[in-house]
């Protein structure tokens, strides 16, 4: 085994360190995407449609309007195409609808982009309105500050079709114990790269995660009870959701472990957004106590995970 090797792919490189295996992208290049934005005439959605459908979904709100046109790009212009891509936004957030839209986001339209309103339940309208609108469909959520390299769909899908019971997604922390058996803060939890099948793999959003139909706890749209448990961490809810409901949650083969932010502001180290975002990691751990006072059967989930081996998929 080489102790480091570097193998180089279509946007990223694999980085091994005593045969630990890393996905690094290159920075993101605002210039070089806003000429590939000129000329995309490229219909991004499947003809031939699936069933159940392959639906990708995200949110977004006013500050990141400006530049939630590169996301959408890199999501009309996947190697697999999708049967939708659908883009829910808040009424009350944009009161004149379309109109309060900027013209380069309204174009990607024409491209298959639809945008579609929901009241404002902030980051979790992502997911929540497409399964009320979709309920017999695969959905895959997808963060509004990323831009997703070509083959990011294509991983989830196929993994899907491998095993189509399970939840898969690009990045995972591994959930970690101390001595005592007691959870670890988030901070402490380890990032995996390796494709494996665990309750314990608590997936992270901006990585993008396949949710197959009928995927999740009942309780999945009681917004009172996220909102008071979780108000800030859709992650949060939506992996109890997931376990509570008996599903395994699958890293994809050759996952994008850290994808390409389009928020310059937020790669930088002393920028406002990316405190801002160090200190919602810190609020996890509360969010966190709160699911699991809530459901106690979850510690048991887990429990009974570590007790199982992990299965490579």
């Amino acid at each position: 085994m080489k102790l480091f090797e570097i193998k180089r792919f279509d946007n990223t490189c694999r980085l091994t360190v005593f045969g630990i295996k890393i996905t690094l992208n290159k920075k993101f290049d605002k210039t070089a995407v806003d000429k590939k934005l000129k000329n995309f005439v490229k219909y991004g959605l499947t003809i031939k449609k699936r069933s159940p459908r392959l639906i990708v979904s995200l949110t977004s709100f006013p500050e990141r309007i400006p530049y939630l046109c590169y996301t959408i790009y890199s999501l009309l212009n996947q190697s697999l195409l999708p049967d939708e891509v659908v883009l829910w936004l808040a009424e009350e957030q944009f009161p004149n609808k379309e109109n309060d839209l900027p013209e380069r986001l309204l174009n990607l339209k024409e491209n298959g982009l639809k945008i579609k309103w929901y009241k404002d339940i902030k980051s979790y309208k992502k997911l929540i309105p497409s399964l009320i609108e979709y309920p017999q469909d695969i959905i895959v959520t997808a963060d509004d500050d990323i831009f997703y390299t070509k083959d990011w769909l294509k991983r989830l899908y196929d993994a899907y079709l491998k095993n189509p019971e399970y939840i898969h997604c690009h990045r995972v922390r591994r959930i970690c114990f101390d001595s005592e058996n007691k959870i670890l803060p988030y901070e402490d939890w380890s990032p995996q790269t390796e494709p494996n099948l665990s309750a314990l793999n608590f997936f992270t959003g901006n990585g993008g995660i396949l949710y197959p139909p009928k995927s999740l706890y009942k309780d999945i749209f009681r917004e009172e009870l996220f909102a008071k448990l979780c108000p800030t961490a859709d992650d949060i809810w939506f992996w109890t959701m997931a376990v509570l409901a008996g599903r395994k949650i699958n890293i994809v083969q050759d996952c994008i472990f850290k994808p390409l932010s389009t928020d310059l502001e937020k790669e930088s180290e002393n920028s406002d957004a990316l405190v801002l975002y160090k200190i919602n990691i810190t609020q996890n751990d509360v969010q966190l106590k709160n699911v699991f006072e809530h459901y106690p059967q979850l510690y048991e989930i887990l429990q009974n995970a570590r007790t199982s081996q992990d299965t490579i998929c």
